[in-house]
């Protein structure tokens, strides 16, 4: 039993020692802001009634504005690092990257 424990228990110190550090929060923050931008974009809907589609489109101009500055900058400040990098472009999706401010409406 006790090599069970000592066995379970270096298992679990290894495992924690190899686990990612965490992502600086001005990532956290533009994943939230990328997330948040797909998932408005994708609900929009020309059938939808008008106040809902202005109370959508508003989030989208929020989240995706910020989201779109924000990838540039990360984008540039970690080039460096692959980690970091790799998870700010999963999650630049074509609703941020592609964001225009001043669509014609």
């Amino acid at each position: 039993m006790r090599h069970l424990l000592a066995l379970l228990a270096s298992t679990f110190m290894t495992t924690t020692a190899l686990a990612a550090p965490p992502l600086p929060r001005e990532v956290r923050d533009f994943i939230k802001h990328a997330d948040l931008c797909e998932r408005l974009a994708g609900k929009w809907d020309s059938s939808l009634p008008p106040e809902r589609r202005r109370s959508i489109e508003r989030g989208v101009d929020r989240h995706c504005a910020t989201a779109q500055r924000q990838h540039g900058k990360l984008a540039r400040k970690y080039a460096g690092n692959a980690r970091v990098r790799k998870i700010i472009e999963q999650h630049a999706y074509d609703a941020v990257r592609h964001f225009d401010p001043d669509p014609v409406r």
